[in-house]
């Protein structure tokens, strides 16, 4: 920048229009806690009056969920766009949250706010997304902020997986400058000559040809993320051991990835390769040979500093005291996927019966083990952390104090779903059980709300469809007709009668 020359507020980051309501279950205290379990280690901190900063909140929903699942906490975060902290103060300000505030300072301002020490400083995505100048005020803040022991969350776009496709994202990007109207028409633009080129044969897409499904997906998404992710001056995807440096500056040390499948070595790293993953032993440098071996191209990164080490004894006790419970549909688990390594078939005789039992249960590794006496601690150890990975289980809070959660999140979640007549963005609800958010889409939620009137489900949610001249998409064909629609409706409640509300009433959900 030449001298004389001011910068914008927004330091050439988007923000002509607001980002996507998201939510990130990785940024959870009991996820990061489990993930950090995992290898061996322990977050000291109070597990009910700790604080917990979010750093880029976006329109602030992780930050709200999490507020209310943990009232004891204290809850701080900044975004630089004053419209998404307005957005996040009227959603905390609704559901009655007294534990969460939100600024709308630049990282180095928020620097110099009279903030208190943090056991979790957390940060998704943006990393990648800003200068070089914003990384090292992040740093900074973390260096000034983040108590001795504490956990440091941060996801960004990461290379070699983004090899190929870095030159699209500078195609999308200098398309979008030098077309006219608003950033959507320009988006726009920018993906129809994406598609041009690929109709056209243009040789950098003929030569890469991973990128025309990656277009084709680009074409799908919310054009509110694309814009996000796609449109930043100072987008960059990072090495591993780049960002493990810059956190090196702020004493941190690299513990675990947050993506829990990534910790399974077996699941991420194909068979003949492993060897060479093997051959390295130094921690960062390990990590960057499983980038380089997967072709990663996103990571979810914990950084501690400092970390207490857990005895042998002490590792077992803890995983044996963790609960878990299945939150999905027993029908949508499947045993069938293709991991990083390759497609694989996972054994039915042994995660089956895990999915029985914790179908209507909470329980503990312990409990599990007693149960489940025909099976081996390492298989039942490996199905859990898969399954928890895939996302079909999930780690349980202590029972102490569920009472005092349950009764936020149920003012925080009547809230939004007293929003679901107006709006589908808000599709995540609080749970006290699992210590996070779970999706509830806008149906659901009216679903929800029709109930709570003690009023028809199928009619109150078609009357406010009908009123909003708004359809059911049914495998991607429009539902043209009232009957069409009332009748798929019923179909939808149903279905979501018989399972999906026992399983939002057993997370406290309802």
């Amino acid at each position: 920048m030449s001298e004389g020359t001011k910068m914008s507020w927004n330091e050439g980051y988007v923000s002509e229009i607001e980002y996507t309501f998201g939510f990130y279950r990785e940024l959870s205290p009991i996820w990061i806690d489990f993930a950090t379990l995992l290898r061996g280690l322990r977050h000291d901190y109070n597990s009910h009056n700790f604080t917990y900063c979010e750093l880029a909140c976006g329109q602030g929903l992780t930050t709200a969920i999490l507020a209310a699942c943990y009232p004891q906490a204290q809850f701080y975060a900044t975004d630089y766009n004053p419209q998404h902290i307005v957005t996040a103060r009227g959603l905390v300000e609704g559901a009655g949250l007294t534990n969460v505030q939100f600024y709308d300072d630049s990282f180095k301002q928020f620097l110099h706010r009279d903030l208190p020490q943090f056991d979790f400083i957390c940060l998704h995505g943006i990393y990648s997304w800003i200068s070089v100048d914003n990384r090292r005020a992040i740093v900074s803040f973390i260096k000034e902020k983040l108590k001795p022991g504490g956990a440091v969350y941060v996801s960004y776009n990461c290379m070699p997986g983004w090899g190929a496709a870095a030159p699209m994202q500078y195609l999308l990007r200098w398309q979008s400058k030098r077309s006219p109207g608003n950033i959507m028409q320009k988006m726009n633009s920018a993906l129809d000559l994406v598609s041009k080129m690929i109709e056209l044969n243009a040789p950098y897409f003929v030569q890469n040809p991973i990128l025309k499904s990656r277009y084709e997906r680009y074409s799908k998404q919310d054009r509110l993320y694309l814009i996000h992710e796609y449109l930043n001056e100072h987008w960059q995807a990072l090495y591993f051991e780049q960002v493990a440096a810059e956190m090196n500056d702020a004493k941190l040390s690299f513990v675990a990835s947050a993506s829990i499948l990534d910790q399974i070595d077996n699941v991420t790293i194909a068979p003949n390769l492993m060897p060479l993953y093997n051959e390295v032993t130094n921690p960062v440098e390990k990590e960057q040979m499983k980038d380089f071996l997967t072709n990663a191209q996103f990571r979810r990164d914990l950084f501690y500093r400092g970390v207490g080490k857990l005895s042998g004894g002490q590792h077992l006790q803890q995983l044996q005291q963790q609960r878990f419970t299945l939150i999905v549909n027993p029908k949508e688990v499947k045993y069938e996927h293709t991991f990083t390594a390759g497609q694989a078939k996972l054994q039915e005789n042994i995660y089956q019966p895990i999915v029985q039992i914790l179908q209507d249960s909470v329980l503990t590794f312990g409990e599990l083990q007693n149960q489940l006496t025909g099976m081996t601690p390492q298989n039942l150890f490996q199905a859990i952390v898969i399954f928890t990975g895939l996302g079909y289980f999930h780690p349980v809070l202590p029972p102490e104090g569920y009472q005092e959660r349950k009764a936020i999140t149920d003012r925080f979640n009547r809230f939004v779903i007293e929003q679901s007549p107006h709006s589908a963005q808000l599709s995540f609800l609080a749970s006290p059980v699992l210590g996070n958010g779970i999706q509830v889409n806008r149906v659901e939620q009216m679903f929800m709300l029709a109930m709570s009137y003690q009023k028809s489900p199928v009619d109150f949610a078609w009357q406010i469809l009908a009123s909003q001249n708004q359809k059911m998409i049914v495998e991607g064909k429009t539902l043209e007709t009232p009957e069409e629609n009332v009748a798929h409706l019923k179909k939808v409640w149903e279905e979501f009668r018989s399972s999906r509300l026992p399983l939002l009433q057993r997370l406290g959900v309802l």
